[in-house]
């Protein structure tokens, strides 16, 4: 999903029952979310404003 004033992407699995914990960085050039599992495998992220172009390399780590 992209929004013309925020930006926005995300991938993989994202819901409260799928992520054990969520890691920020938090930078003036948006946000990177990626949320783990049990195992601390990664399971899904969320990119924001000018990190969306991160995107498609977090999905390939899926």
């Amino acid at each position: 999903m992209k929004t013309p004033s925020y930006p926005i992407q995300i991938g993989g699995r994202t819901d409260v029952d799928s992520v054990s914990r969520w890691n920020f960085d938090i930078l003036p050039e948006g946000i990177i979310a990626k949320g783990f599992d049990e195992q601390d495998k990664m399971i899904g992220f969320v990119a924001t404003q000018e990190l969306t172009t991160k995107a498609f390399a977090m999905l390939r780590e899926l």
